[in-house]
């Protein structure tokens, strides 16, 4: 047995300790507090198309955000800013700097054939399917909607 195997069992008797100490939902509500560096996304698919929709609060300029496909995987990388940099903070769930977020497609696509459109802090990003899988990395071109 190989040191990642041994850490996997580790965890899963720690794992069934956390349950039976703290219940079953301890790691979902763990998980609820921890906070995610990046866009938030929800993904959609049909029978020819997955629809991604990325949360992109504060982009002021969409040429500052970079959209890349392969046939598996979307990167979405930029930068979102503050609208209010003077003042005090009290409570700050919203994201706000640097991030680069790559989300694994639940089937391929063509990278020569994908739609982005931005309105309103939201980036729509429609991929069409392909039956063969030949990876290629291709960048995407965002259109402005506001």
């Amino acid at each position: 047995m190989n040191v990642i195997d041994r850490a996997k069992d580790g965890f899963a008797g720690w794992n069934e300790q956390a349950k039976k100490w703290l219940g079953d939902d301890f790691w979902d509500d763990v998980m609820g507090l921890v906070t995610k560096t990046g866009p938030r996304a929800d993904i959609y698919t049909t029978e020819g198309v997955i629809l991604v929709i990325v949360e992109l609060p504060g982009v002021r300029d969409i040429s500052e955000i970079q959209l890349h496909v392969d046939s598996t995987s979307l990167t979405v990388k930029g930068k979102t800013e503050k609208k209010y940099p003077d003042v005090h903070i009290v409570q700050n769930e919203i994201f706000f700097g640097n991030f680069e977020r790559t989300i694994q497609l639940p089937a391929p696509i063509r990278p020569d054939k994908v739609n982005a459109q931005f309105q309103r802090g939201l980036l729509e990003v429609k991929l069409f399917r392909q039956g063969t899988g030949q990876r290629q990395k291709q960048r995407v071109r965002i259109e402005s909607l506001d």
